[in-house]
């Protein structure tokens, strides 16, 4: 039986001789080389390699289904029984209890230029589209526009807007 994999592809930039420690390139940098590899159809060139952070496996038959019966925990489990390799690696995982300290963790990955991180119950279910037991912790501001113009298109009116405050 096969098994689905789920998680985001990222790109290391390998480092310098002399240097230790590769660099997880910023995720517009990473998709521009994956754009620009996958155009060229030459891979990655010797600088940068492609990694996985992966947060949950599935097998191919739920997949399809759209849906699994088993628990987050349980399937979280079974992914990379035998450990992290070059190329996959489980996502970074804590258990907290309170949602000050799940604002701790958001805080830390924020200032570190990460995008936010996610809080799942270890019972949820996996389903295909928006999950209800899941929530995102992610960045939110707001933004004032001002409408400078419309247009007609294809499918009805389009909207022309630019910052607040600007000309």
């Amino acid at each position: 039986v096969g098994f689905v994999i789920i998680g985001e592809l990222e790109v290391m930039k390998t480092p310098p001789p002399g240097a230790v420690k590769e660099v997880l390139l910023d995720r517009k940098t990473g998709n521009g080389i994956l754009t620009s590899a996958l155009k060229d159809g030459e891979g990655l060139t010797g600088s940068h390699r492609a990694r996985l952070t992966a947060w949950d496996m599935l097998t191919v038959e739920e997949f399809l289904q759209g849906k699994s019966t088993r628990k987050y925990s349980e399937r979280f489990a079974a992914l990379l029984p035998n450990g992290d390799t070059d190329t996959i690696r489980k996502v970074y995982t804590e258990e907290v209890t309170t949602l000050a300290r799940a604002y701790e963790i958001y805080t830390d990955h924020t200032s570190r230029g990460l995008e936010g991180c996610v809080a799942k119950s270890p019972d949820s279910l996996w389903k295909d589209g928006t999950a209800k037991d899941i929530v995102k912790m992610k960045l939110k501001f707001e933004a004032e526009y001002r409408c400078i113009g419309l247009f007609e298109g294809e499918g009805g009116v389009g909207l022309v807007a630019g910052a607040a405050g600007t000309t």
